[in-house]
């Protein structure tokens, strides 16, 4: 009995010694240079005193007598719990700040936290937490250490009528600390890290449904109820402080511990674990676990999440099936995540997924990183996240602009493009991303040009750049039957071949798609008359690809250029002076077809196609189709890689109402559509948008059975 007092009352000194480290440790001046110099070296010697000293090692022995000499209920545990916790996690943030900047005080500060008494004392006070939260495994924890640390694990938090049941929040960030921290040797394997990482991410998962459900009940004003009564599983719950915080840290560790694991013919186990760590990234990314995080937490989670997608090495072709992290990814639900994100952060700028939403667009996009996520993504939850891009384009943002304007520019250029990407799921969801983007694309461009959107010079000129660039290609796809241009083969025989006849109607559905949607022949219209001098955004390469657009799309559709030229709609003024600016400075080949152009608009000749035989109209179509023959002479292998925008559309059937933004749900893929009950072939997210389709949008006319519905 004596000895046991004398432990109480020794214990008391542990606050003292926690307060001075503390206060040595995070003494941190923002004063001179000089006077940083004084604390880089007053900390080093004090790193080296700690080590040399083990004084940490020292204590957490005592800590192990300690809890084996009082009884649990003693509050002197408690506290003396409390304090080397509380050492411990400021001795690993030092650690973690001072890591990369001075060798010599991390590899101190590594020898204070690895001794294998203080990593047995942080080890077994967060599992004993863990077991006192969720009742799962103790690992083999003597029983009379695991009930003397349960004691004094939790704590009464004051909420409504009744109390929660909480861990001190030093505990479970003891332990992530310890499971994470770099020391000369692993505190546990592997697998064994990986295991309790994610079972406290699932804690904190677990935990901020429950802290929501007792938000939601107590703005209900309902009478007061334990949360236990809604815990499910869970006895005892983590701070709110803790519900998003700790798992940001857990589940980077535990994926980074997998990695290494997930190589070629990887265990059982690491691929499990693969996919659950990714789904409770995706639980931790939703609103009950966000809801708590600060500021600074919401842009680490923008700043870190699609880094933590593994990428094959640059230039590397992707495989025919994904490699096993990656597949551990897309398993766990990063699409419908990312999704989710988008969505809420567009329907409420001020929620929290709107702060990871903008950090996370405002990194380094390209494709390489997309072409893993949509060629080995489930079909429908691809295309869904590419038809909300879609629709967050329509509302403007810049940010989801910039991203979208990446990731088209790479079929163009990228090891993952169009040629490369032929027969793959890449190559439908790419064309489903140009159905998706480029109307709302030309729909900006042309508030832009119209003044009614306040986007910089150089921001417009990025924008109208993409729509140039591919206005060519795409032009060149309305004229190809299987691979050729559409006058390689008589039409009697297209008629007559199968594949002739599906080529012809993939042409047609290209054109409408130019034409109604993207508007091309208004966009380039305005583009021209914003090319006249003295437009600064326009340099060369920009008025280079303008000048090829015009004469691609006039070959293509030499009939709507013509009425826009009679309707002052394209002035052959301006393709004249876009001609010499390009043969001054060298394009010589781009400006002959641009002054040919120029030339037969300005004169004006009807190529309605009549049956006269009228031969000077004959002879201009012949002209204007051979200027746009030789613009579009570089695309055809780039044309003939889209696959057809019926296989394409297939893949996701959303709102048949173009301008729809709605964004209510978590998905495209989930929307429930109602059907058009004159057609049953247009199908609509909500009563609104059928309503403006029917009045705006041409249903009313293209509906066969229009003429029967009442007017309105």
């Amino acid at each position: 009995m004596a000895v046991t007092v004398a432990k109480a009352a020794d214990v008391g000194y542990a606050p003292y010694l926690s307060s001075l480290l503390g206060s040595l440790l995070c003494s941190f001046p923002e004063g001179s240079e000089a006077e940083q110099l004084l604390h880089a070296d007053m900390l080093g010697e004090l790193a080296a005193a700690l080590r040399d000293s083990c004084v940490m090692e020292h204590w957490a022995r005592y800590m192990l007598l300690l809890l084996q000499g009082l009884p649990a209920s003693d509050p002197a545990v408690g506290n003396a719990c409390a304090s080397f916790l509380f050492t411990y996690h400021r001795i690993a943030m030092v650690w973690t700040m001072e890591e990369g900047q001075d060798s010599a005080v991390c590899a101190a500060l590594r020898g204070v936290l690895s001794g294998r008494c203080v990593r047995h004392v942080v080890l077994a006070h967060g599992v004993a937490a863990l077991c006192t939260a969720d009742g799962g495994l103790s690992y083999g924890m003597l029983e009379n250490v695991l009930q003397a640390i349960s004691g004094h694990s939790t704590e009464v938090v004051s909420a409504g009528c009744f109390g929660v049941l909480q861990l001190r929040p030093l505990f479970p960030t003891a332990l992530i600390a310890a499971l994470t921290f770099d020391g000369a040797s692993p505190p546990v394997g592997t697998r064994a890290a990986v295991l309790v990482l994610l079972r406290i991410a699932r804690l904190a998962v677990s935990s901020g449904d429950l802290w929501a459900a007792h938000a939601q009940h107590q703005q209900a004003a309902l009478p007061g109820v334990p949360v236990q009564a809604y815990a499910g599983a869970v006895r005892v719950v983590l701070a709110q402080g803790q519900v998003a915080a700790a798992p940001f840290l857990a589940l980077r560790y535990a994926w980074r511990l997998l990695q290494e694991r997930l190589g070629a013919d990887p265990p059982a186990w690491a691929v499990e674990a693969g996919v659950e760590c990714w789904r409770l990234v995706a639980a931790t990314l939703g609103r009950n676990a966000l809801c708590w995080a600060n500021p600074d937490l919401l842009q680490s989670w923008g700043d870190t999440l699609l880094g933590m997608v593994p990428l094959l090495p640059a230039g590397e072709p992707l495989p025919p099936a994904p490699p096993p992290d990656v597949a551990a990814v897309l398993a766990g639900g990063l699409l419908p995540c990312l999704e989710r994100l988008l969505r809420r952060a567009g329907e409420e700028p001020e929620g929290p997924e709107s702060a990871v939403v903008e950090k996370l667009l405002r990194q380094e996009h390209t494709l390489q990183l997309w072409a893993h996520l949509l060629e080995y993504g489930e079909p429908r939850q691809a295309a869904a996240l590419v038809a909300t891009l879609g629709k967050l384009l329509q509302r403007g943002g810049r940010l989801v602009i910039h991203l979208c304007l990446n990731m088209l520019m790479g079929p163009l250029l990228d090891t993952y493009g169009l040629v490369q990407a032929q027969g793959r799921q890449l190559a439908r969801l790419l064309v489903y991303a140009l159905c998706e983007w480029l109307p709302a694309l030309s729909g900006l461009a042309l508030q832009a040009m119209a003044g009614r959107a306040a986007f910089r010079n150089e921001f417009l000129g990025a924008l109208l750049y993409q729509l140039l660039h591919w206005l060519p290609l795409l032009a060149c796809r309305c004229g190809l039957a299987g691979g050729a241009p559409a006058s390689a083969a008589p039409p009697a025989a297209a008629a007559a071949d199968v594949a002739g006849s599906s080529a012809a109607n993939d042409a047609v559905s290209w054109r409408l798609l130019l034409l109604e949607e993207v508007r091309v022949v208004p966009l380039l219209a305005a583009a021209l008359r914003l090319a006249q001098p003295p437009y600064p955004g326009f340099d060369g390469g920009l008025s280079s690809a303008l000048a090829q657009a015009c004469c691609a799309v006039a070959g293509a559709f030499p009939d709507e250029v013509l009425q826009a030229v009679s309707s002052s709609a394209w002035p052959h003024e301006g393709l004249r002076a876009l001609g010499s600016e390009l043969r001054a400075h060298g394009h010589g080949a781009v400006a002959d077809g641009t002054e040919a152009l120029a030339m037969f608009l300005a004169g004006g000749v009807s190529i309605g196609g009549g049956s006269g035989g009228d031969s000077s109209g004959v002879e201009a179509r012949e002209r204007l189709l051979a200027v746009g023959a030789k613009a579009q002479g570089g695309c055809f292998v780039l044309a003939a890689a889209l696959v057809p925008l019926a296989e394409a559309r297939a893949l996701l059937r959303t709102c048949s109402y173009r301008g729809c933004t709605s964004l209510a749900g978590d998905s495209e893929a989930d929307a429930r559509m109602r059907w058009c009950r004159f057609c049953n072939s247009s199908c609509y997210c909500c009563g609104e948008c059928q309503l403006s389709h029917w009045r705006e949008g041409g249903h009313k006319e293209a509906c066969p059975g229009g003429a029967k519905a009442r007017p309105g």
